[in-house]
């Protein structure tokens, strides 16, 4: 009877320590991203094995992440791969769902550049050259001014003139050949251009035509 007594006192004593459970700060029970980071504390008087396995749709383990022991702390691991984890303390165990990363979006396509521009309604431009001569085989640079009460679209190309022996104004004996492409003027804004002069070209007095409003400047073209 004596001894039943020791024993059963023994049970009760052992029997609160035995019972001490481990407290554990589990992951946010929330789908993961592939390549994010878990962290699993503990916090007990005796040691426990945490560990973060990889496990098929059954619970069956196909790879381990991070196994540890310890009484107190926190076990860090990376979800790297989609699919499911298991979170397991001791006996104690918790389900993790990863997502496959999703693909950034693709950048938004280009915005092409946006121009306040009213269209001009009377057309006004100003040519002004660089120089009064130029030699053959040279280039006259001049520049192209739009005086309008607004935007201008105009091409690159231009007529020129030279004037003959009788006084009158000749389309020059050379072909004039220019890209096919549209310039936008802002009011107020300039165009370089420049003329070439070919090595043959008659010497005499020339001119720029060719644009509605067109001022007309006149140069000399010398050997």
């Amino acid at each position: 009877m004596r001894l039943a007594l020791v024993l059963l006192a023994t049970l009760l004593i052992a029997a609160p320590a035995q019972a001490a459970a481990t407290k554990v700060t589990w992951p946010e029970a929330r789908p993961y991203g592939a390549g994010e980071q878990i962290a699993i504390s503990v916090k007990g008087d005796r040691k426990v094995k945490v560990s973060v396995l990889r496990v098929s749709a059954s619970g069956k383990v196909m790879s381990s992440v991070v196994r540890r022991t310890l009484k107190r702390g926190s076990v860090t691991a990376t979800l790297a791969r989609a699919g499911t984890y298991a979170v397991r303390v001791d006996r104690r165990e918790r389900t993790l769902k990863v997502v496959a990363a999703s693909s950034p979006a693709p950048p938004p396509p280009a915005t092409p550049p946006q121009f306040d521009c009213i269209h001009a309604e009377n057309v006004s431009l100003e040519a002004t050259l660089s120089a009064d001569r130029v030699q053959r085989g040279q280039t006259l640079p001049f520049s192209i001014r739009n005086t309008s009460d607004g935007c201008v679209t105009m091409g690159v190309g231009y007529q020129l003139e030279y004037q003959s022996g009788d006084g009158q104004w000749k389309p020059v004996p050379w072909p004039l050949i220019f890209p096919t492409i549209a310039v936008i003027l802002q009011k107020g804004g300039v165009y370089p251009n420049g003329v070439h002069i070919p090595a043959d070209a008659p010497l005499a007095l020339y001119r720029l035509v060719g644009f509605t409003g067109f001022t007309e400047p006149t140069f000399e073209v010398i050997a």
